[in-house]
């Protein structure tokens, strides 16, 4: 070996052999303090030169000094596998675009706070390892959009407190494709937010810093939070369904807070959780009291009207599918693919009404294999209304608020629509209304248009029939109508929905602006008709009867006749009148009487008129009028029977 690389050598293995630098072998790491960023990198050249010098990190802190122009350049660490890199007041600006190639493969934390950045250097677009990053009090306002910080995939924790990222108005500060989404920590303190970034909301994050900005509103926010720092901000509450349930830290000190009705459910939770609330700021007569301290059963008498329940993200658990609306009721149907999780409903409550409180809409009918309707009945009329999915579990209700939709009722107008009645047979339903007014003008026509919308249950796609009728204002009020759809299939349900579109008068503008407002109903068409066994029944019975009653009529009348033959044969058998005809003349001998009937005499039918027959007046009374009619005559009399 040479003197001066021996020389060398030994200068690098004193203690103090770098006057700004020194190796310690103990936790293999370089610290380096007042020196340059030109003479922090010749020492780095000098302390790596020595075989057993391999360091695992670099810690430098006040090497701004007077000589420096922010630049930092390529970091000589060939062959070191360095893990962590914090330079901390050094003024640094920009860096070389290669400053860590050399340990873009091992570098797994990196801090540059306390720096005079203005953007985020292109040379960390090369940590494709890097899981801490710290850019935290510099001088950064903007994300850009596929950036460094969007090749980092591995990146799990990102500070970048203390910039000025919300004070640039004119471009997303923070946009989707910016940050990588995989995200679990990110630290946003004191940038001069005035919202909550909203592509937050699809990032996975954990922990989320958002204090000393000036947001006055919380928006949405990822579903999987669980630590939120919101404090020394301008919030005058938290909306219930803002937060889901996995938060287990919130910290809202230090905030004008308004304690009114809807905050009672922060001082619930906070017994259940970790939650730093500071003293009511609104309404004077609470202010500097703490939510322990205010009387929630007198500032809030109707809380415990509705239920209350948690927010959560059920994912693509749950849509809304359709929503129609009339001036006191709302049609919801929805769909849920997760039937395992317990059972699901409709929540709902008006929009200025507590987010912490909602109703529990009435039992659903299931139309289709994978879609429930729900009506929700009784509204205030011109009203915005929020709509959500909740799926019930152990009597426990949760929510996800990003998913809930929002309806109106329809306002009362000059003129509106009552569905009366739908009714169906086995190839046909018919629908029937009422139209009603008030305050039209008598002498003027108004014309008036409905849809008559069709839909078979199962299927997404409706049959619509536009109705149209023209009225004066005095014979409107109360006109009835009625429209059937024929050629359907039996006993097959369809839902029926008549949609109010239009009521107009012929010399002006509309009544109410077109609504579409709808009444819906489900039926169910007939077959052809067969007979059950209940009428198959009747019907047995009412032979029977029919059969008994024929019998007993048979058997009076029978008994009538003979009764009436036995009458007459007495009666002519007390004093029968003599009586000599003439004899005829016959073919065989001659009796003094004869036995038999009129077909029995030898004469022909045709000279039957010739005979003299006996005078007596039943055959007159009776209307005998030819000899086909048998009667047998005896000497002592006739029988008829």
């Amino acid at each position: 070996m040479t003197l001066p690389g021996a020389l060398l050598l030994l200068w690098a293995l004193l203690p103090f052999g770098a006057p700004e630098c020194v190796f310690l072998r103990d936790d293999q790491t370089i610290r380096c303090w007042n020196s340059t960023l030109p003479e922090l990198t010749e020492s780095l050249h000098v302390l790596t030169a020595v075989v057993r010098n391999r360091p695992r990190a670099l810690e430098a802190e006040w090497c701004n000094g007077t000589e420096t122009d922010g630049h930092l350049p390529l970091l000589p660490f060939d062959g070191s596998a360095v893990e962590r890199i914090r330079l901390r007041r050094c003024g640094l600006r920009t860096a070389e675009e290669k400053a860590f190639e050399s340990v873009a493969l091992s570098l797994k934390e990196l801090d540059f706070s306390y720096n005079q950045l203005e953007f985020i250097p292109e040379a960390i677009r090369l940590l494709v390892v890097l899981e801490h990053l710290d850019l935290s009090h510099n001088l950064i306002a903007q994300i850009p959009p596929g950036g460094p910080l969007s090749a980092l995939n591995k990146l799990k924790e990102l500070e970048l407190g203390h910039n000025r990222i919300g004070n640039n108005e004119e471009e997303d500060t923070l946009p989707k494709e910016g940050i990588n989404s995989g995200l679990l920590f990110l630290g946003l303190r004191a940038n001069g937010l005035k919202s909550i970034p909203t592509h937050l909301q699809a990032m996975e994050l954990l922990a989320l810093d958002l204090s000393e900005n000036d947001i006055e509103q919380v928006g949405k926010l990822p579903r999987n939070l669980q630590s939120l720092d919101l404090h020394a901000n301008r919030l005058r509450g938290v909306p219930f369904d803002a937060l889901s349930d996995s938060i287990q830290s919130l910290d809202l000190t230090e905030n004008p807070l308004h304690c009114d009705c809807a905050l009672r459910w922060m001082h619930e939770w906070a017994n259940e959780n970790e939650i730093q609330i500071g003293p009511c700021y609104t309404p004077p007569h609470l202010e500097g009291r703490t939510l322990d301290e205010v009387p929630w059963d007198t500032e809030c008498p109707d809380h415990n009207a509705t239920f209350r329940y948690m927010a959560r993200g059920h994912g693509d658990a749950s849509d809304v599918v359709y929503l129609s609306n009339t001036e006191t009721s709302i049609t919801v149907a929805w769909r849920t693919r997760d039937t395992r999780s317990g059972r699901w409903t409709v929540v709902y409550r008006r929009e200025e009404d507590s987010p912490y409180q909602m109703t529990l809409a009435p039992e659903g009918r299931q139309t289709a294999a994978d879609l429930t309707t729900q009506i929700l009945q009784g509204l205030q009329p011109g009203t915005r209304y929020v709509i959500c999915l909740a799926q019930v579990s152990q009597a426990r209700y949760t929510v996800e608020v990003g998913k809930c939709a929002h309806a109106t009722t329809q306002s009362r107008p000059i003129a509106w629509t009552e569905l009366e009645t739908v009714a169906a047979s086995a190839a046909a339903v018919s629908v029937s209304w009422i139209l009603r007014s008030s305050d039209l003008t008598d002498d003027v026509s108004y014309r008036h248009e409905w849809t008559v919308r069709l839909r078979r249950v199962g299927s997404e796609s409706f049959t619509d029939v536009p109705v149209y009728d023209i009225t004066t204002g005095s014979e409107t009020d109360g006109q009835r109508y009625e429209y059937a759809l024929g050629d359907l299939a039996p006993r097959t349900r369809y839902e029926v929905c008549l949609v109010d579109v239009e009521h107009r008068s012929l010399e002006g503008n509309p009544l109410t602006p077109p609504s579409n407002s709808s009444s819906c109903a489900t039926v169910q068409t007939s077959g052809h008709h067969v007979l059950q066994g209940a009428e198959i029944a009747a019907v047995a019975f009412a032979c029977i009867l029919c059969i008994i009653v024929c019998a007993i009529t048979i058997i009076l009348c029978y008994q009538k006749k003979l009764l009436r033959c036995q009458h007459r044969t007495q009666s002519m058998s007390k004093t029968p009148p003599p009586v000599e005809p003439e004899t005829p003349p016959f073919r065989s001998k001659e009796r003094d009487c004869f036995a038999g009937s009129w077909n029995a005499l030898s004469r022909s039918y045709a000279e039957f008129n010739a005979v003299p027959r006996p005078q007596f007046s039943s055959f007159r009374t009776l209307g005998y009028r030819d000899a086909l009619t048998t009667v047998t005559i005896y000497s002592s009399g006739y029988s008829e029977c």
